[in-house]
């Protein structure tokens, strides 16, 4: 897995900032701190947020990528998936959306699913909210707790330069 661009996708707006739907923005403004730190594998300046709506990412991230003259198998998009209980996460390389509207959008504007994911669980167990509803819900203290620790292995993960992607058990 060589990165040189990791962008969080999520929404803009205070009334976002500690929802499900923002997991990509919390756990990039984690690794900024651990490169402010000098502890991880990318300089601050490579790990961005997308700016409006998580739906209309796509345009940022073709944005992004041509500004750093980074082709898109040298990405990691950084988001949320319901799919994935809390508490795990998957890295995933050309896969499908599996309908996540922010992540089509990026498809549809590179024109290629040729990137990383890190796709960071938000469903509790047992948890049968409808997707929707839940990433718009604000995270609980447990769960950002244990969102934290996802961040910390995931970090790690990336530093360490691992070369196959990775469930968290």
């Amino acid at each position: 897995m060589r990165l040189r661009l990791i962008i969080g996708l999520g929404n803009s707006g205070v009334e976002y900032t500690h929802t499900y739907h923002n997991v990509g923005f919390l756990a990039v403004h984690y690794f900024r701190g651990l490169a402010r730190a000098h502890t991880f594998s990318l300089p601050e300046d490579r790990l961005l947020l997308t700016d409006g709506s998580m739906n209309t990412s796509g345009a940022f991230v073709r944005t992004a990528l041509a500004r750093f003259k980074v082709p898109p198998a040298e990405l990691l998009l950084v988001h949320d998936d319901s799919d994935i209980a809390l508490g795990h996460y998957k890295f995933s390389f050309s896969r499908g959306s599996a309908g996540h509207k922010g992540v089509e959008d990026v498809v549809r504007a590179l024109g290629t699913n040729v990137f990383w994911r890190l796709r960071i669980g938000i469903r509790k167990e047992g948890d049968h909210t409808k997707a929707l509803d839940l990433v718009l819900q604000p995270i609980p203290e447990d769960a950002k707790k244990i969102l934290t620790g996802v961040f910390e292995e995931a970090a790690i993960r990336l530093t360490e330069g691992a070369s196959q992607p990775r469930t968290k058990a």
